[in-house]
């Protein structure tokens, strides 16, 4: 039984097409800088930096990649962040259920 049956058997497949060792440090490194780096980008953009939303939604879309882990996790982070009561709070505006009558 040389087969993993994990979910991380399928990313270590990815990682290995990509010609990395997928236990090699250079791999943690890299995880560890898109870990650091989606942090950072969610604090711009809950400050609403004007390309936080943007800068976001690339690095987001690059983790779809990590099945299934990172990619359920990144479509619920992405529906978040474009759905509407969001979209108006980044763009300034104050939500309806706020609003005086």
């Amino acid at each position: 039984m040389d087969r993993l049956v994990c979910p991380r058997h399928h990313a270590a497949q990815r990682v290995a097409a990509a010609g990395l060792d997928p236990q090699s440090p250079t791999v943690g490194f890299i995880f560890i800088g898109y870990g650091a780096v989606l942090l950072w980008l969610t604090f711009a953009f809950l400050r609403r930096f004007s390309w936080g939303r943007v800068a976001l939604t690339v690095a987001l879309v690059a983790g779809l990649w990590y099945a299934p882990i990172g990619t359920t996790l990144n479509v619920i982070a992405l529906v978040m962040v474009y759905l509407t009561p969001l979209r108006d709070w980044y763009a300034g505006k104050e939500p309806a259920h706020t609003r005086p009558v």
